[in-house]
């Protein structure tokens, strides 16, 4: 694998970026001072486009993601913001957006299936 300015660029980065989250939590006195919970932090590394690439954060305490892009202007290296997103409801649905079958169709084919081989199966979850 040959090693590109990006790809360095790219791990560093990451490699910053995990420093940081990895000693956020043991800093304790700067959450205290500013009544704020230290933050559980996932930073995953990702592709956007066909050429694009970027990071993923995502904190689950506060159940927020970001969604930043490296891109490169001229010389110059950027992040860019993306996407942000806080999904506290987007857990209370139980269907949105999505394709056949949807959870409700597999519930009924389940039910089905088990009504012929007379075994029961909580269909409740």
């Amino acid at each position: 694998m040959k090693l590109t300015k990006e790809t360095v660029f790219l791990a560093l980065l990451i490699s910053a970026v995990l420093l940081v989250c990895i000693e956020l939590p043991t800093q304790s006195a700067c959450a205290d001072e500013q009544n704020i919970a230290p933050s559980n932090l996932t930073v995953l590394p990702i592709q956007i486009g066909r050429d694009s690439y970027g990071i993923a954060m995502v904190d689950s305490t506060s159940e927020h993601m970001w969604v930043y892009e490296i891109s490169k202007s001229g010389s110059n290296r950027r992040l860019r913001l993306i996407a942000a997103r806080d999904w506290k409801f987007d857990k209370q649905l139980s269907q949105y957006n999505t394709s056949e079958p949807t959870p409700d169709q597999v519930k009924v084919l389940l039910e089905k299936a088990n009504n012929i081989a007379g075994e029961v199966v909580d269909t409740e979850k």
